[in-house]
C-alpha cells in the first residue's frame, strides 16, 4: 500500500476521534442545558403554584370578611323586623334579607371553592416540594458525571488531534491540500476502501483500472464521483 494512503488512512481514523468526542460533548452540553432548563422550569412552575396559594389565602380572607358583613346586616335586618308592626315593612325587609341571604350564599359557594382549591394547591406544593429535593439531587449527580465524561472526551480529542496535526506532515506536499480540504468537510472524511470496484464512501462503480491502481504502491488514486482518496484492502 503507497506510504502516503497509510498515513492518510491513520489521519482519518485520529480525526474520525476527533470528531465522534466533539459530537459527545456537545450531545453532553445540550443534556446538561436540557436538565438545568428542565429544572428552572419546574421551579418557576412551583414559584407561580406559591404565589397562587398566597393570593388564594388573601382572597379567602376577603371573603370570609365578607361573609361576616353580610351576617351582621341579615342579623341587624331581623331584629329590625321583630320590632315592626307594618306589614309593609315587614314584607320589605323580609325582601331585603332574602336579597341579602342570596348574596350570602354566592359567597358562601365562591369560599367553598377558594377553600378547595386551595387544599388542593398546598397538596401540589408540598408533592412538588419533596421531588424538587430528589429532583435536584438528581440534576447535581447526572449532570457532574456528564461533565466528567466531556473532560475524558476532551482529552482524547486534544490527543488524537495532537497526533493528527504531528502526522500531518508526512503525507506529500502535493496530497495536503486536497487532503485538509476533503476532511474539513461535512461529513469530515478524505478517505475511504474500495471493495471490488465500489467506493466506500459514495457507493459509485468506479472504473477497473482505477480500482487496480488502489491497491498498487506507487499510486494515489481519488474516486472518480465523490473525489475521496481510496484504497484497495
Amino acid at each position: 500500500m503507497n506510504k502516503n494512503i497509510q498515513i492518510m488512512i491513520t489521519l482519518q481514523k485520529q480525526w474520525d476521534t476527533v470528531q465522534e468526542a466533539r459530537k459527545k460533548i456537545e450531545r453532553n452540553n445540550k443534556t446538561i442545558t436540557f436538565w438545568e432548563d428542565e429544572f428552572l422550569e419546574f421551579r418557576s412552575e412551583m414559584s407561580n403554584l406559591q404565589n397562587a396559594i398566597i393570593n388564594s389565602k388573601k382572597e379567602i380572607k376577603v371573603n370570609e370578611l365578607l361573609l361576616a358583613e353580610y351576617d351582621s346586616k341579615i342579623k341587624k335586618l331581623e331584629e329590625r323586623r321583630n320590632h315592626l308592626k307594618s306589614e309593609k315593612e315587614i314584607l320589605a325587609v323580609g325582601r331585603e334579607i332574602d336579597q341579602l341571604k342570596k348574596e350570602r350564599g354566592a359567597i358562601e359557594e365562591k369560599l367553598i371553592f377558594l377553600l378547595d382549591s386551595l387544599a388542593e394547591s398546598e397538596e401540589k406544593f408540598k408533592s412538588m416540594k419533596m421531588t424538587e429535593q430528589e429532583k435536584e439531587k438528581q440534576i447535581i449527580h447526572d449532570v457532574e458525571k456528564l461533565k466528567r465524561d466531556s473532560s475524558e472526551l476532551e482529552i482524547a480529542e486534544k490527543s488524537a488531534k495532537g497526533q493528527f496535526d504531528n502526522l500531518l506532515n508526512d503525507i506529500d506536499f502535493v496530497h495536503q491540500s486536497k487532503f485538509l480540504k476533503l476532511i474539513n468537510s461535512k461529513d469530515n472524511k478524505a478517505i475511504g476502501s474500495v471493495h471490488g470496484e465500489i467506493c466506500e464512501h459514495c457507493n459509485f462503480k468506479i472504473p477497473p483500472f482505477l480500482a487496480i491502481d488502489a491497491g498498487k504502491d506507487d499510486k494515489v488514486v481519488s474516486c472518480t464521483n465523490c473525489g475521496r482518496f481510496i484504497y484497495k484492502i
